[in-house]
């Protein structure tokens, strides 16, 4: 089951071509997932890269990316790929949210 978060341009004159481009995405994957009979859920972007994926830790801070590529948690210790760091907290959002909605 995929999620896609969605992310927003910080630069005014970009925002309205990327917002116009995400939304023919969404629309076209969400689209052609309903047609294969799956589902296609979107979670909140911010911090899911400076977010220990360690169920136990769960440690939120911008420390915890000292370099662009590079996860470290300041309290447990883990380390990762920033973006298989995101990508885990992502699909965990995901399922938390898919547990919660009603049937």
């Amino acid at each position: 089951m995929p999620f896609l978060t969605k992310i927003l341009s910080l630069k005014p004159s970009f925002t309205s071509e990327r917002n116009s481009l995400w939304i023919a995405f969404d629309t076209f994957l969400g689209y052609k997932l309903h047609w294969l009979g799956g589902w296609l859920g979107t979670v909140s972007a911010p911090y899911t890269s400076q977010t220990c994926p360690v169920p136990e830790c769960g440690h939120v801070s911008q420390a915890n990316r000292s370099r662009q590529t590079t996860f470290r948690c300041k309290r447990c210790g883990y380390e990762g790929h920033a973006d298989t760091v995101g990508a885990m907290n992502t699909l965990r959002a995901g399922l938390a949210r898919i547990a919660c909605s009603p049937v």
